[in-house]
């Protein structure tokens, strides 16, 4: 099975294997140097590091997503990373952003392996227009929307939520037919304008900071797309 490939990597010295963020891959894109113009207007954010400087980084490293981690847990054990994460989180909470893979990174900086980007194939994959938009080399990216291994719904716009369009909607319910909850479905729910405007306003807001991103990223140091 693929999880059995997943196993058999070798893991070496590192303490994670991992993937990294398709929403926010590199812990400072502008400093990358990696197709930051064109990938930069539909990126998550591109500082998912903020303060990190006080880290030791350079942000010209990978920054990776925790939804899916081999671990060496004798490893992590023996050097206390839980605690050592727990006071990463305490001593630089104004300036953490996705609270478990702020020390996730921090700490690990220096001791992960990286994956290829189809063990963890986030929902952001698809805010990309085209491979020409990509945050990552056009292989691994080609290979993540083709051949994806592990698919994760990351955000809000989940495939078990009534009318969400995920590009991987049906191979989710093609395994949930194969559990104890076979033929399940969400069911249609009442009228709600509530629910309509927010949608809309997310979409415009989403529309919105692209159309500024795309005026600002040519005015943002180390812009140029590689």
């Amino acid at each position: 099975s693929a999880l059995d490939e997943l196993w058999e990597i070798p893991q070496e010295d590192a303490v994670c294997l991992a993937a990294a963020d398709i929403a926010c891959p590199w812990v400072d894109a502008r400093r990358s140097g990696f197709n930051f113009r064109n990938a930069a207007p539909y990126m998550a954010v591109w500082q998912p590091i903020p303060d990190y400087r006080d880290h030791g980084l350079s942000g010209d490293e990978a920054y990776f997503n925790s939804g899916v981690l081999v671990l060496n847990l004798q490893a992590w054990r023996e050097q206390q990373l839980g605690e050592q994460m727990l006071e990463c989180l305490r001593i630089h909470r104004q300036h953490v952003w996705c609270w478990d893979q702020y020390a996730l990174n921090c700490v690990l900086a220096d001791r992960w392996k990286r994956l290829p980007g189809r063990w963890n194939v986030g929902t952001h994959l698809w805010e990309y227009p085209t491979v020409k938009h990509s945050p990552v080399e056009s292989v691994e990216f080609q290979a993540m929307l083709d051949n994806p291994a592990i698919v994760h719904f990351t955000t809000e716009w989940k495939p078990w939520d009534y009318a969400t369009q995920h590009p991987r909607r049906e191979l989710f319910y093609r395994y949930l037919d194969r559990s104890a909850w076979s033929g399940w479905r969400p069911a249609r729910p009442e009228f709600s304008a509530r629910r309509i405007w927010n949608s809309l306003a997310v979409e415009v807001c989403k529309r919105a900071t692209i159309g500024w991103r795309r005026l600002s990223v040519r005015l943002v140091p180390g812009g140029n797309a590689s």
